[in-house]
């Protein structure tokens, strides 16, 4: 697909020209000339007078749409399976209960290999590519080995997680693919009419959610945040393994000598069931150190938005949004949180959200279980004898 001007019913009037958010139009010989950067906004095509600049698709065969689906199932450097991935499969099972869904996990022995908690993810399938390399994550290994079988059964749709790993990865295979890639989405939905995949992520900074389709080329792939469709329940399902051993490449130059953990004075967000998410509305650094003290105090992890990174009260790693971390706690205490789109995404699958604000009209209150309006430090002896009857503490 592309964009392309109509030279014949082209006036030259230069509006496109102002208009184009990336410098991508040029006038030569007093016609509009899309380029190369074009990134096919279509900001062009809604404004031009003359109804001259229009979407094209040449000659290129749409591909079909079909019922088999592939997802990246993610291992940790510590042998975990990320969840994410286990989320994913089940929001397309939501969406397509007749879909053959493939889990594509990469190990360097197939034979030590456990499967049984691959054979209970919900999939159909789990497609085991094996070779000694992949004891270690690494880009351009990982990509030779999945782009060549995913050219051969070519899938209709193929998701990653939004991780470091995911991230970094399925753009590279997207590329060789020559196909469309959704970063970050935040939410799924098959259109009924035609079986594409609506890919739904925010935009602009949060200001906008942005539904993006990919109409011609296979398969459709996307990123998808972590802990923003709920985990499967009581999956029944039966499962095969395929296994692939992988030959045509070779073992990398380098190798990891030592791998370590970082250290941190905070608990990983992600394992906690009690988070407090601190906003600015904390009001002072003083303010932050009793909030951190009560949060202690009911064995809660600590999360902020994004201002009090910023302002260098808190570090990157607990932060929570669109540019932080997505968690699902089973209690969310937001203090001093207006309640952005951009914090929103990254807490909006949390159990039971407690909203603490001095104004009434804050947008976290039309998100939270339970809203309560005044001032903080008043509202934590409150908050704390809720969570003791909640929890039996």
């Amino acid at each position: 697909m592309k964009i392309k001007v109509i030279s014949s019913q082209c006036n030259g009037c230069t509006l496109c020209i102002k208009k184009c958010p990336i410098q991508a139009i040029e006038l030569q010989d007093k016609k509009a000339v899309i380029q190369d950067a074009c990134n096919f906004c279509g900001i062009c095509i809604s404004i031009c007078p003359q109804k001259a600049i229009v979407k094209s698709i040449d000659d290129e065969v749409i591909a079909p749409v079909t019922n088999q689906y592939w997802v990246m199932i993610e291992q940790k450097p510590d042998g975990e399976i990320d969840s994410t991935s286990y989320e994913m499969i089940a929001k397309l099972r939501e969406l397509n209960s007749s879909a053959h869904i493939t889990g594509v996990f990469l190990c360097s022995d197939s034979s030590n290999q456990d499967n049984s908690e691959l054979l209970s993810s919900g999939a159909d399938e789990i497609l085991l590519l094996h070779h000694p390399a992949f004891q270690n994550y690494n880009p351009l290994l990982y990509t030779n080995a999945i782009v060549p079988i995913c050219k051969k059964e070519m899938p209709s749709i193929f998701l990653f997680p939004a991780t470091e790993m995911g991230r970094d990865l399925a753009p590279r295979i997207a590329t060789e693919l020559q196909t469309g890639l959704t970063a970050d989405c935040t939410e799924l939905s098959m259109d009924a009419e035609n079986g594409l995949l609506i890919q739904t992520r925010p935009a602009w900074d949060g200001n906008l959610m942005a539904s993006i389709i990919c109409p011609i080329r296979r398969p459709q792939m996307a990123t998808i945040r972590p802990h923003v469709f709920p985990l499967p329940e009581n999956v029944a399902r039966e499962c095969t393994v395929r296994v692939e051993q992988i030959d045509h490449i070779t073992n990398p130059p380098e190798k990891i000598v030592e791998r370590s953990s970082i250290q941190s004075s905070f608990p990983d967000l992600e394992k906690q069931n009690i988070v407090i998410g601190i906003g600015r509305g904390i009001g002072t650094k003083e303010n932050l150190a009793l909030v951190c003290d009560f949060a202690r105090s009911i064995h809660a992890g600590i999360g902020c938005s994004r201002p009090l990174v910023d302002n260098g009260w808190l570090p990157h790693e607990v932060q929570v949004g669109m540019s932080g971390k997505a968690i699902a706690p089973k209690v969310y205490i937001a203090l001093g949180i207006s309640g952005s789109v951009q914090h929103l995404v990254g807490m909006q699958s949390s159990e039971y959200i407690i909203a603490v604000n001095k104004d009434e009209n804050a947008p976290i209150f039309q998100h939270s279980h339970l809203s309560l309006v005044g001032d903080i430090k008043k509202m934590l002896p409150v908050i704390k004898d809720l969570i003791e009857k909640k929890t039996g503490q």
